[in-house]
């Protein structure tokens, strides 16, 4: 009995119309439009262009991207899609990237989001939980800017760091117990202000400041708002100290005072008007005049106290006009000249 030589049977040479376009491909050069690879039953036709699938019990390595020459050290560059740029698409890359002894693991190994000229790119690591809701936790914008969904967490340990170009920026044990800002002198400038929330309580700690000028030869009243600056509550307890200073090119003037406040944080002096320099001022300041310090208290549930007062030329008396309102009046018999002003203590609600 004899059996055909061509053919698709199990011990047949399949001809190349049998073979379709792969027949007459290059080894060295091959193209497949949807390519599935692995053991395991794909079910429906995949859609991707690429399906690998296999059944491994949890052994052994799935996808490996390696380049294999791995001796000469050298830096991969890429280029834009075009006529001799890289494909745009996602591109993964592995290669030696530095020579010398012992660093056989010196390697780079790179995701390239790769588009178009005058287009940017985002890459994202999405995740999905119990629920089915998938969210990014994790995005490099075009700029390298990288985001954090919810929070960056140290499972477990002490000394755990953050660190700039290999300074100890930020340091602490995983359970929180201990935070260290960076090591020897640290400058930390915040871009608004700083508020503290007790956890155990509804209470805030806070200092916040503010520089004016005191006009020659005039009656000013200056205040921070802390309600719409920090959203301190209006409906509360609160004690602040409040604290001015200043002085006048040439010694024209000089300024010093402090004075404390507590009570409910509803309260005001708007009910009161010294001197008729504004409502919400109190004779609670200095008058350089006489050489007069006063305590005026404001009112009993909402207590004013002079922790000392000065003026070279003028008067300046404590100012509240209204809920978390807080400031002076000043009485500048000099030319102008500039202050700061410094609030800080803790507030409820």
């Amino acid at each position: 009995m004899s059996n055909n030589l061509i053919g698709t049977d199990p011990n047949q040479v399949p001809s190349n119309a049998d073979l379709g376009t792969l027949a007459y491909q290059d080894a060295g050069d091959v193209t497949v439009e949807n390519l599935k690879i692995g053991t395991a039953n794909f079910g429906t036709t995949p859609s991707a262009w690429l399906t690998v699938v296999k059944n491994n019990d949890n052994s052994g390595n799935q996808v490996v991207i390696a380049d294999a020459e791995g001796a000469s050290a050298g830096i991969r560059s890429y280029a834009i899609p075009g006529s001799s740029g890289d494909p745009a698409g996602l591109i993964l890359n592995h290669y030696y990237a530095q020579s010398g002894s012992g660093n056989q693991y010196m390697r780079y190994a790179d995701f390239v989001a790769n588009v178009g000229s005058g287009a940017g790119t985002t890459m994202r690591f999405i995740t999905k939980n119990s629920s089915n809701t998938y969210k990014a936790g994790l995005q490099i914008n075009q700029d390298g800017k990288l985001s954090v969904g919810n929070h960056i967490d140290f499972d477990s340990g002490t000394n755990q760091r953050l660190t700039f170009n290999d300074n100890r920026a930020l340091e602490g044990n995983a359970d929180g117990s201990i935070l260290q800002v960076g090591e020897g002198y640290t400058k930390i400038l915040n871009q608004g202000y700083m508020v503290n929330k007790a956890t155990t309580s509804n209470r805030y700690n806070f200092e916040v400041s503010t520089s004016f000028t005191a006009t020659g030869n005039s009656v000013t009243r200056h205040e921070i708002n802390l309600n719409t600056l920090i959203g301190a509550s209006t409906a509360g307890t609160l004690g602040y100290t409040v604290h001015v200073v200043g002085y006048g090119s040439g010694g024209t003037n000089g300024l010093n005072y402090t004075y404390t406040v507590g009570g409910y944080s509803g309260h005001n002096y708007s009910g009161t008007n010294h001197s008729s320099m504004g409502a919400g001022t109190i004779q609670n300041g200095y008058n350089s005049s006489n050489n007069t310090s006063y305590d005026a208290q404001g009112i009993s549930y909402h207590p004013c106290k002079n922790l000392g007062a000065y003026i070279a030329n003028g008067e300046v008396y404590a100012y509240v006009p209204g809920p978390q309102r807080y400031g002076v009046t000043i009485s500048n018999n000099s030319a102008s000249f500039g202050c700061v002003m410094t609030i800080r203590g803790m507030y409820t609600g």
